[in-house]
């Protein structure tokens, strides 16, 4: 495009010039001829400087700045966005670049002179068919709104300290309100209990444990020294007498049961029966029984015991004592893992590290803002308990606005997202915007006639004038012919 169809303004700048998506027209390198920013009111040589580094160096750069311009040159400038737009540096610049850009005079020639007027008429029919179109659609009542954060609570817990009252300006980073978490509180205290009935519960099995150690070691010893009994009674008399060295008083009656259980071995050695003992006999020397399956009566301690029968006998007596012994070795090892202990044991240690991870836990919380804004609502004061995801309070963000338009489903159809509309504020100030996302239940055919919907004009084109929230403003449709819908 050449210089002749551009703005007046822009035709006034030096080559070399881009557009960026943030900043709008810049510099990639210094023009040849540079402004002297300073002579906006407010503008220092240190924005002047900052405006250079980003590739600001002429007034009619400044003077195309839009709303997306000023929101990021007012990080750049450190500059807060009000501020900004009330040094109104924008049109400062506009001033001094109509004071200065020169109007160029074209000499038309004939045939331009009657383009030029067909092109007039052409225009004056079009002016007259837009005033013989239908009315301007019915303008909906809209509000004046921003958007807002809340602050929730993160866990049960107390609000502690307040630090900001309704109506204060809060930043990125601030201190809100101090919390004391209860909730760490409260599980600091059932684990105490906690521990406190696992290590009851690890005191009583340790009892049982050592009882029933206690009870079985006794049941082990006397099964051995019965066996011991029984070993040396089937040794040869010779090695009897000189070789008994066991415990004696053992009662008549236990002792005649032992001989009527060796007196049996010997009655199976002598009729080359095999000998089937059961589980449950405190040792070899229980029920016998014969191949076939029939149970044989119990001899009396007289028969005769011959020198084959007695090794048999001795031999299965040792081996029996031997598995006792090897028995009561793990016993105590094996009561402790049937009776739970160690199990017991490790809960207890478990408890008593989570416990112990709570007490050195902070219970203070700081809660900061998570970005620029007003306080809005405070709802609630120190001392009070909140539970988790409870809100604390609000915050306004008044540079990011919008219009809060709440109308019937009806005329819903009136409205495209993405459509720009005309937004009228009071003092019929005239500025754009952009239909946002319209809610799918509106749209749908089952939305009834006297249902409404709540859409939000996002902000588009010129700045919006600087007015207070719930303003009342009408939003009127744009409505394009046929050519400039189709563009």
């Amino acid at each position: 495009m050449d210089g002749s169809s551009q703005p007046p303004i822009i035709s006034s700048l030096p080559e070399g010039y881009h557009l960026d998506c943030r900043f709008g027209l810049v510099y990639g390198v210094a023009p040849q001829t540079t402004d002297d920013l300073t002579q906006l009111a407010g503008l220092t040589l240190q924005h002047m400087a900052a405006l250079n580094h980003t590739g600001v160096y002429c007034f009619g750069q400044i003077a195309l700045w839009k709303y997306r311009e000023l929101n990021s040159f007012h990080e750049v400038l450190d500059v807060p966005l009000r501020q900004l737009i009330d040094l109104n540096w924008v049109e400062q610049a506009r001033a001094r670049c109509r004071s200065t850009v020169t109007v160029r005079q074209f000499t038309l020639q004939p045939v331009f002179r009657l383009l030029a007027t067909a092109a007039i008429s052409m225009l004056a029919g079009v002016l007259l068919l837009i005033s013989m179109l239908p009315a301007q659609p019915q303008a909906f009542p809209g509000m004046l709104a921003a958007a807002t954060t809340e602050i929730a609570t993160p866990v049960f817990c107390e609000l502690d300290e307040l630090l900001v009252q309704h109506g204060d300006e809060v930043f990125s980073g601030d201190t809100i309100c101090t919390l004391k978490n209860l909730e760490i509180i409260r599980r600091t205290a059932e684990l105490e209990q906690e521990v406190a009935a696992a290590a009851e519960e690890l005191r009583r099995i340790e009892a049982q444990t050592s009882l029933e150690t206690d009870r079985r070691s006794l049941e082990l010893e006397a099964e051995i020294a019965e066996l011991n009994m029984s070993f040396q009674q089937w040794l040869p008399a010779a090695d009897s007498r000189s070789g008994n060295h066991l415990q004696t008083g053992w009662t008549s009656s236990r002792s005649g049961r032992m001989q009527q259980t060796l007196a049996r071995f010997a009655d199976a050695s002598n009729s080359q029966k095999m000998l089937f003992f059961n589980s449950s006999s405190s040792f070899p020397g229980g029920e016998a029984a014969s191949p076939n399956g029939s149970s044989d009566s119990a001899p009396t301690a007289t028969q005769p015991a011959t020198p084959d029968n007695r090794s048999f006998v001795l031999h299965q007596i040792q081996q029996r004592m031997l598995r006792l012994e090897e028995v009561q070795k793990q016993m105590p090892e094996q009561v402790e893992v049937a009776m739970g202990l160690q199990t017991a044991s490790e809960n207890l240690a478990r408890l008593q590290d989570q416990l112990a991870v709570l007490r050195r836990a902070e219970t203070s919380i700081e809660v900061k803002s998570p970005s620029h804004g007003i306080i809005a609502e405070i709802l609630a004061q120190p001392g009070e308990h909140r539970d988790a995801a409870q809100i604390l309070l609000r915050i306004l963000h008044e540079d990011r606005r919008h219009i809060q338009l709440t109308l019937d489903t009806a005329r819903i159809h009136e409205l495209a997202e993405g459509a720009e509309v005309e937004l009228i504020f009071p003092g019929n100030q005239v500025r754009s915007g952009l239909v946002s996302r319209i809610p799918l239940i509106a749209r749908t055919p089952s939305a009834t006639a006297d249902a409404t919907a709540s859409i939000m004009i996002m902000h588009s084109g010129k700045l919006w004038p600087s007015l207070p929230m719930g303003t009342d403003v009408q939003v009127i449709p744009i409505v394009r012919t046929g050519s400039e819908a189709g563009h």
